[in-house]
């Protein structure tokens, strides 16, 4: 199954899911075609106080149901390991979420 996208594409733009709002507030290459990393906020509409900011990764290059190809695997899981040792010192409360396609 896949996943659904349910951050916004562009920046300054939401999406709405009854009482919550999703923004994009950051988005880059971590590894030219193989790793985007994201920021997205997610707050309460009923509650402006109520937010919560995630680090979302998402890698491109495994393909569904197998196994990356070696170098390009490898180099992916390294740059994930990089990224969750990151948010951990850096935002230690912000979940991290990872997805592929």
């Amino acid at each position: 199954m896949k996943s659904e996208f349910y951050w916004p594409s562009a920046h300054d733009s939401k999406i709405v899911y009854q009482d919550f709002e999703i923004s994009l507030i950051n988005e880059n290459w971590i590894l030219e075609n193989c790793i985007i990393k994201r920021e997205i906020m997610i707050k309460n509409s009923k509650n402006e106080a109520d937010f919560k900011i995630i680090t979302q990764v998402q890698t491109l290059n495994w393909p569904d149901y197998l196994e990356p190809e070696k170098v390009t695997g490898y180099n992916t899981l390294e740059q994930l390991l990089i990224l969750i040792q990151e948010n951990i010192c850096f935002n230690p409360k912000s979940p991290i979420l990872i997805h592929c396609r």
